[in-house]
């Protein structure tokens, strides 16, 4: 059976998060036509403006990508079929920059013996690609067989890895920074590389660390970029050995990572006696938020909301609730 879809737009006309002085804005909703998914099996991999209204989104699928352009009205107005390997590549995110659409593509180079990340520009008038390789990571250091690594855990469900993906990107709210975080697969510790790009796509730092739990006992839960600096807030849920000495709530332990230019910094903490399955960031005005639901008795029933105010500097929780 084909999918069918629904392309909605939300328009508000801004929104502030965790803050005291939050003001309810009017929300236009506008609602395409229902539409098969003629490549029966995609899923959404961006969705970005063009800035006149309308607004372009990416579905990959087993043999590429599916790229569609729609005006303010929803209509159909263009669409690319980008072909790939999906079993090597994926579309990790889009971003736009001046009149041109940004894709970027993870990509397995057996042939090079790299990871590379492949920038694709083209007008958002008119779809003609234009591919170079934005950096790329040596096999060599990436520390595990990428055949062998996409064979176990694909087919078998087996290894000693965590599930975090292999490459992913994430870019700051107002755009001025592009994060891409790779996961090293390393059965001993937890091991990432961050590289940090302005909105130009020149690369200001970047930087490798570990932390001594064993990766499969590691998973990223969020990572937020600042736009005035492009520091990078990882946060990871980790499940090390004295988690599971806790006699109440979840046995786990929360650790939010603080990393720029001069290198990183830590903090780790539970949410006690309550179970929260998982939590995401959120940059404030002098604060980092981590938030997410709770529960009294396990992950799956919510009772409410749970929050860690934490300063961004010296990464001390101001509060909690």
């Amino acid at each position: 059976m084909k999918k069918l879809f629904i392309l909605f737009i939300i328009v508000t006309g801004a929104v502030t998060e965790f803050t005291a002085q939050n003001i309810a804005t009017p929300i236009d909703v506008k609602i395409s036509e229902t539409f098969k998914d003629s490549k029966k099996m995609t899923t959404l991999a961006f969705s970005v403006e063009d800035r006149k209204g309308g607004v372009i989104i990416g579905r990959n699928y087993n043999k590429g990508c599916y790229i569609e352009h729609y005006n303010e009205q929803l209509k159909l107005v263009e669409e690319y079929e980008m072909q790939m390997d999906n079993k090597r590549s994926r579309i990790l995110d889009a971003f736009t920059k001046d009149s041109k659409l940004m894709l970027v593509e993870y990509l397995q180079n057996a042939d090079a013996e790299e990871l590379q990340y492949v920038m694709h520009k083209t007008d958002m008038d008119k779809f003609a690609f234009e591919s170079s390789v934005l950096f790329s990571i040596p096999f060599s250091e990436y520390k595990k067989n990428i055949l062998e690594d996409i064979w176990s855990k694909s087919i078998f469900g087996m290894g000693k890895e965590d599930q975090d993906a292999s490459g992913e990107m994430s870019v700051s709210r107002n755009r001025n920074y592009i994060a891409f975080y790779q996961d090293i697969k390393d059965n001993g510790k937890e091991s990432h590389s961050i590289y940090v790009f302005d909105k130009d796509l020149k690369k200001i730092y970047e930087h490798s660390f570990s932390s001594d739990i064993p990766d499969r006992k590691f998973t990223i839960q969020n990572v937020d970029i600042s736009d005035e600096d492009g520091t990078v807030y990882l946060l990871g849920k980790t499940s090390p050995k004295e988690a599971k000495s806790k006699e109440d709530g979840g046995k786990y332990f929360y650790e939010l990572f603080k990393i720029d230019a001069s290198g990183k910094k830590s903090l780790q903490f539970d949410s006690d006696d309550k179970f929260a399955a998982s939590l995401t960031t959120v940059i404030g005005q002098n604060k980092i938020i981590c938030a997410g639901f709770y529960s009294d008795r396990k992950d799956t029933r919510y009772k409410g909301v749970v929050h860690f105010s934490i300063n961004p500097d010296d990464l001390s929780i101001q509060s909690s609730k």
